[in-house]
């Protein structure tokens, strides 16, 4: 049976949302007619946002097999102030692994670093971010970073 990705891509915004949650942060899912922001995260006191855009992926056997090799497309203005990369690691060495066995990769990108002259790479079909790009001590850095999101709130 071929698995229906927009399932891993809601289960991603998901699991983005739930983190700000349990992190006592505002964070609401946005509507589809918000072009290039998948979640709204909202200042304690209600002054500033937050616009996110989370991308999935998941390490199919003859693909990506870490977070750093999936590649982000620029979203278009008004451009989100973080991306999210969650990376959902469901296979070793190819064979899939239990349920209760995937594990789960997060990057919190800021749109400074996603959209630096840098990083970014111009292709036919638009701009990219790739990851692999990154020093083992920005990966570091940006992993589970949560807090970035919330210091942008809180300025």
């Amino acid at each position: 049976m071929r698995r229906n990705s927009n399932f891993t891509a809601t289960g991603a915004e998901k699991l983005i949302l739930a983190n700000f949650l349990i992190r006592d942060v505002e964070c609401y899912k946005a509507y589809g007619n918000q072009q290039s922001s998948d979640l709204i995260a909202v200042s304690k006191n209600s002054k500033k946002i937050a616009r996110i855009e989370v991308k999935s992926r998941v390490n199919y056997p003859k693909q990506a097999q870490k977070i750093t090799s999936s590649n982000i497309k620029h979203k278009s203005l008004p451009y989100p102030d973080f991306y999210v990369s969650v990376f959902i690691k469901s296979y070793f060495k190819g064979v899939k692994v239990p349920l209760n066995h995937v594990t789960v990769d997060i990057l919190v990108l800021p749109k400074k670093l996603v959209h630096s002259k840098k990083h970014t790479h111009i292709r036919k079909n638009g701009k990219y971010f790739y990851p692999n790009k990154l020093t083992a001590k920005e990966i570091s850095k940006y992993s589970n970073n949560f807090e970035l999101i919330i210091d942008f709130l809180n300025k």
